[in-house]
């Protein structure tokens, strides 16, 4: 640690961690810094919420809704950039919040079962065995969560002369 964070530091302890034979080590620290970025980054839509037909006929409804109020509009450029885009946009983050929301609340009903298994006594081994049916839950929801679409490049994206980058390599 440097000498900044050593002296904002308010304790330590080690508890027991799910996923390792080895104990997880929590420092609580007093952070003085005020540059400190804060706020909101860039949004960037999450299309794999395409791929759910449930969702897809919620923007259907939606769409039709919002029909209906074009006419408030002169023209279709300022229909979709003064209603439209924020419209969608917010659509995506209620359904990614609401998404977002369920998962985290299936990882605590797997966590609360996996911290009585530390608890109780009993031999290590049944416990690992416990324990491992548990992980697998929690990384089977977490690796669902963590998906994302690949982007499909090919050789004619590139600029001729232009160095690969990391896009044109995955």
């Amino acid at each position: 640690m440097t000498v900044d964070l050593l002296s904002g530091k308010q304790g330590a302890e080690t508890v027991p961690a799910a996923f390792t034979d080895h104990l997880a080590v929590l420092i609580r620290l007093k952070l003085t810094s005020l540059n400190m970025h804060s706020g909101w980054g860039r949004w960037r839509m999450n299309t794999t919420l395409l791929n759910d037909e449930p969702f897809r006929m919620k923007i259907r409804g939606a769409w039709n809704e919002w029909k209906q109020h074009i006419y408030r509009f002169p023209d279709i450029a300022h229909r979709w950039v003064q209603y439209a885009k924020q419209k969608v946009k917010r659509l995506f983050i209620n359904e990614g919040a609401e998404r977002n929301a369920d998962r985290r609340r299936m990882e605590d009903f797997y966590y609360s079962p996996i911290y009585d298994v530390l608890r109780e006594p009993g031999p290590h081994a049944d416990k690992m065995l416990k324990l491992k049916g548990l992980k697998a839950k929690i990384v089977r929801l977490s690796s669902q969560f963590q998906q994302r679409p690949l982007v499909d490049t090919v050789e004619q994206d590139q600029i001729a002369g232009e160095h690969p980058s990391l896009h044109h390599l995955l």
